[in-house]
């Protein structure tokens, strides 16, 4: 873990750019809706409606248990 840490921090030191930046605040806001969504398991009601509403749209639903 510690040499990739250092691999993702060793060409932000050597040469910052303001990209570095904003994939910085992306993985951030990463974080933030994964802690509450998934850790926490606290999920919305308008939540579940949309990934019911794209699964029929794009017909990517799990198929069914056969027992």
């Amino acid at each position: 873990m510690v040499v990739a840490v250092l691999l993702v921090l060793a060409p932000i030191v050597d040469e910052p750019q303001m990209e570095y930046l904003y994939v910085g605040l992306f993985v951030l806001s990463g974080a933030l809706l994964y802690v509450p969504l998934v850790h926490f398991r606290l999920c919305p009601g308008l939540l579940s409606r949309v990934t019911v509403f794209l699964q029929l749209f794009l017909q990517v639903a799990p198929a069914e248990k056969s027992l």
